[in-house]
């Protein structure tokens, strides 16, 4: 996973600081490790930018079905009023109805 990933070049990046001033061939490797880690970062940027792009356009798209959804709404209120029914007085198909033999609490 990439937290795994993140721990283990954090873990070589700390010794090959400690060690790399003592060899040329050792700071070559700390340069090509930090390049790597280097990297690991633009690549976690890169995903997490996508990630951000797509939620946006799913949250904009939620959104937008919702205010078609309210807007829909608004128009069967407004249609109802103009008959003279409360909207409120129509029992919507997902509500639960009371037994005609059953007294209201």
């Amino acid at each position: 996973s990439s937290v795994k990933r993140l721990s283990r070049l954090k873990e070589h990046t700390e010794l090959l600081v400690q060690h790399a001033g003592r060899s040329s061939r050792l700071q070559a490797r700390f340069k090509e490790r930090l390049q790597g880690y280097q990297g690991f970062w633009y690549e976690l940027e890169a995903l997490c930018q996508v990630y951000v792009q797509r939620a946006v356009h799913d949250v904009v798209t939620g959104r937008n079905a919702l205010t078609k959804l309210e807007n829909a709404a608004d128009v069967l209120d407004t249609r109802l009023a103009i008959r003279g029914r409360q909207p409120n007085s129509l029992a919507l198909p997902f509500e639960r109805r009371e037994d005609p033999g059953e007294e209201a609490e």
